[in-house]
């Protein structure tokens, strides 16, 4: 059983290799290379599933923590748990959006082929 700090700290690399990611499939999108897109984008989904899970361990955890701890740690505690699932949330989002773009290209292009 990993504790708060551990999973934490999971949670923020996990969320710099998604910003990353983002960042170069933006990039990729932008220059019109949809297979390395692609392939990037399974990665950055895997690490989004990955990163949900952790979010609601560290949800799990808080809440066990809110009977062991002071008040000024529940709420240090509170903060980081939201910001995680805040940010997880914005990912998914973000995620979902470029799938719905890059399916409209493939879309396009295909009909373009198709005449």
């Amino acid at each position: 059983m990993s504790s708060l700090h551990d999973l934490y700290g999971v949670a923020r690399r996990l969320t710099v290799e998604i910003q990353g990611g983002l960042e170069q499939l933006e990039g990729a999108e932008a220059r019109g290379i949809i297979q390395a897109s692609t392939s990037l984008s399974r990665d950055m989904h895997s690490k989004l599933r990955e990163l949900q899970k952790v979010s609601q361990q560290m949800e799990s955890r808080w809440r066990f923590l809110v009977v062991q701890e002071n008040a000024s740690k529940r709420d240090l505690w509170k903060r980081k748990v939201e910001q995680v699932a805040e940010d997880t949330d914005q990912f998914r989002v973000v995620m979902e959006r470029f799938k719905g773009r890059v399916r409209a290209s493939r879309a396009t292009l295909f009909v373009s082929l198709r005449n």
